[in-house]
């Protein structure tokens, strides 16, 4: 009688057991998700090819987007090809448990080989029509250290770059002046979108080159392009370097919500769907650390911020 009464009791504490298990594994679950579009007029790109590793890939549908569900938490590796275009690959890319991670492609269009050319030299020349081009994701920006989540602070870890101090983030580009660096947004020509380093002084004006925080916050960026030299005749006005940011759109199936503290301050942020025809909404507020310390009676020299 007590083996059978310990068998039954062995059978409950494994559907115990099962019950609380499969939930969790269920939860541990992660979405993977964007769209594919074309970088000069934004067409969505159908039937594009997208792979996360070998075994696991997708193509876009008629209206340029794709879809992972059941993903691991992790940081995965995103190759886009399709014919026509180069190929673009997002290294790192981080999928998180519990959040869907919504990515907005572009590819460029590749260089018509033409057959009736013939091209002879001792040297292979590069097929691509902006060598000197760099792709700051939002991903980058926000997992680098010691970048306060600046794409202009994270574009100092390229070669033949530089910053004039660490209090602010002037860029010097092949030994150029700061001054010859030019900001956009959304392909928008901007003074730039920075903080000065004297923030909160009488002596805080917007100039040229850059500033101490960059005033747009990480969580509103998807792409930051950045140009070394050599910039496309649609550029001007710029000697040294080029930065364009891109702004995000928000995800328009789910509600998210994102809190983030940090040296520069603390940062809230809200996305989610807006109505029933896709559209959807992305708000931020962002408060310094100096103001909170100033707030608290915290003496800060010049740097007071309220």
């Amino acid at each position: 009688m007590i083996i059978g009464y310990l068998r039954n009791l062995m059978r409950i504490y494994h559907l115990l057991c099962l019950f609380i298990l499969v939930p969790f594994a269920l939860s541990a679950q992660a979405v993977l998700r964007g769209t594919v579009r074309d970088a000069d007029n934004g067409q969505p790109l159908v039937g594009a090819t997208v792979q996360l590793t070998k075994q696991m890939g997708t193509s876009t549908d008629s209206l340029g987007r794709f879809r992972f569900d059941q993903l691991l938490p992790g940081r995965y590796t995103v190759s886009v090809s399709y014919l026509g275009y180069q190929q673009l690959d997002l290294k790192e890319v981080l999928v998180a448990n519990g959040k869907e991670k919504v990515l907005d492609l572009a590819l460029l269009e590749a260089p018509t080989s033409l057959t009736a050319v013939t091209v002879k030299g001792s040297r292979s020349l590069s097929t691509s029509p902006t060598p000197n081009l760099r792709r700051l994701t939002q991903e980058e920006t926000l997992r680098f250290p010691a970048t306060f989540f600046d794409p202009g602070r994270l574009a100092m870890a390229y070669p033949g770059l530089s910053g004039a101090n660490d209090q602010a983030n002037h860029l010097i580009i092949r030994g150029q002046a700061p001054n010859g660096m030019h900001w956009r947004l959304e392909g928008l020509e901007i003074v730039n979108p920075n903080h000065t380093a004297n923030a909160g002084t009488f002596s805080d004006r917007a100039t040229l080159n850059g500033g101490g925080v960059n005033a747009i916050s990480a969580q509103l960026l998807a792409e930051t392009q950045f140009y070394l030299g050599a910039f496309p005749a649609t550029y001007g006005n710029a000697t040294a370097g080029l930065l364009d940011m891109q702004l995000r759109t928000g995800n328009n199936e789910r509600h998210e919500y994102t809190f983030q503290a940090g040296l520069i301050g603390i940062d809230l942020a809200a996305e989610g769907p807006l109505g029933k025809n896709g559209s959807s909404f992305l708000v931020n507020y962002r408060y310094s650390a100096t103001g909170l310390l100033s707030d608290l009676g915290v003496p800060l020299g010049d740097e007071d911020i309220r």
